[in-house]
């Protein structure tokens, strides 16, 4: 919470107003070693999502404030720009579309045993090509948020973070 966090919170707060990108709903400390924003739909996958931010607890540990704050910025640079939107849903939507599908033959109502074969076949036709189109796009994004942090922060920060990262 921001009683908790002063400073994370005035950071976010600075960047948040240089992207333009609305607060997140709420700030988490897991214990990864990653750093992310969880999108959690409100109506399923339609409408507007609650976004939380995901900071992992041995990065905080590990990275120098200055690299920390470039983590924080390449986050917050994932949503920042309105023109980039279809770039943000593909990079949301690709590790989240293998799980939707896992196992045709596991579990699968009257409904889907009747009705599923279209779905079935669109989804192994389609899969391959969009996932092959979604990697590159997903990977254009990264490259993305990796050179708004450098501008938000510093090109040294945002350096040395993927450095000690990666």
């Amino acid at each position: 919470t921001r009683t908790d966090c002063p400073r994370l919170f005035a950071r976010l707060d600075e960047l948040r107003s240089r992207s333009g990108v609305r607060p997140f709903d709420k700030v988490w400390l897991i214990g990864d070693y990653n750093a992310g924003v969880a999108h959690e739909p409100r109506w399923g996958w339609l409408g507007p999502s609650r976004r939380h931010l995901l900071i992992g607890l041995p990065l905080l540990v590990l990275l120098t404030p200055e690299q920390m704050s470039a983590v924080l910025a390449h986050e917050v640079a994932h949503d920042s720009t309105a023109d980039d939107r279809f770039l943000v849903w593909i990079h949301r939507l690709q590790p989240r579309w293998p799980r939707v599908f896992p196992d045709w033959s596991v579990g699968r109502s009257l409904w889907l045993r009747l009705c599923g074969w279209p779905l079935q076949f669109l989804v192994a036709r389609f899969w391959p090509e969009f996932n092959a189109h979604a990697a590159v796009l997903s990977r254009a994004e990264e490259c993305r948020a990796d050179r708004r942090s450098a501008e938000w922060t510093s090109p040294e920060a945002a350096a040395s973070a993927l450095w000690c990262i990666d």
